[in-house]
């Protein structure tokens, strides 16, 4: 049983294996040529026997007719045992042939797969380095959009003063006084804006004007007295209409990334006037960032 079983999973394996099915092919070619060979032994043998005879000069003239007559009556044999000796010598060649280009065909393969493989990894590592080179332009490219912002200087377009001037228009009675530091081109600009934003809000407001700074002497460098003052001083009255006013101010302009402080109050609340005094612009981007650092 266990011998069948063997025979059987024998015969399935070379069923199915195409080397095996070639090794097999030749062998029973071998098995044709050895029948044909021996059915029509007597015949061949004298053939050749006397064909021998015929190239060496030895054979007369009667040998010579029997050599006729044999090879006439043998001609189907000879034609047989040709024919299947030539199928078995051309079919072991396609094979060895064909085995040999199998071999180089998957050689091949296997040097492509590698190549491939390669080809992968170096698209990956192309990649990679488009991928950082990207993010580096990004960086470049962001940092450059901050250094822009940082030396833009201060200002309001139509559309922010009209948005401003909506929202500060309820206090339409106060006054304005704005001031600018004078020989500040920048906070010169940037005074004319607001008191643009606070006209269309109905204020009543002066033109702006230059105010000069004299410089004390003898004064140590970085005292907190000599000390650069940067963005927009706000103040007002004690009255209450006018410190409203001014913290609505203080309000507007933070919201839209300008620094902006409410300094201390010490006139009387006789007048509702609020004094918007422009500094020097701060370090960094000032007023709403950009869609890109959001």
């Amino acid at each position: 049983m266990v011998a069948i079983r063997l025979a059987a999973r024998w015969s399935a394996s070379i069923w199915s294996n195409p080397k095996s099915l070639e090794v097999a092919s030749a062998l029973s070619t071998l098995i044709l040529i050895a029948g044909a060979v021996i059915e029509d032994w007597p015949k061949l043998k004298q053939i050749g026997f006397l064909t021998a005879k015929w190239v060496l000069f030895r054979c007369n003239s009667f040998e010579r007719c029997i050599l006729k007559k044999l090879i006439l009556h043998s001609v189907g044999a000879l034609l047989v045992v040709f024919g299947i000796a030539g199928e078995l010598v051309f079919e072991t060649r396609t094979f060895i042939v064909e085995d040999a280009e199998s071999t180089a065909a998957n050689i091949e393969i296997g040097q492509l797969k590698v190549r491939a493989r390669e080809l992968e990894q170096q698209n990956l590592i192309l990649q990679e380095q488009a991928g950082a080179n990207e993010k580096e332009a990004e960086d470049e490219r962001l940092a450059s959009i901050k250094i822009e912002e940082s030396l833009m200087w201060r200002r309001l377009d139509k559309k922010i003063i009209e948005s401003v001037a909506s929202k500060l228009e309820r206090f339409r009675d106060s006054s304005a006084s704005v001031w600018y530091d004078a020989g500040d081109t920048e906070s010169h600009g940037f005074a004319w804006d607001i008191a643009e934003a606070l006209n269309s809000a109905k204020w009543n407001v002066l033109a702006p004007a230059g105010r000069l700074a004299v410089a004390q002497m003898g004064i140590p460098f970085g005292s907190a007295s000599v000390a650069a003052e940067t963005g927009v001083d706000i103040r007002s009255t004690n009255g209450n209409a006018s410190k409203e006013a001014a913290q609505a101010l203080v309000r507007e302009l933070n919201a839209l990334g300008f620094d902006a402080t409410l300094g201390t109050t010490t006139e009387p609340g006789v007048l509702n006037i609020v004094w918007v005094n422009v500094k020097t612009k701060p370090r960094g981007p000032q007023g709403v960032p950009s869609k890109a650092n959001r």
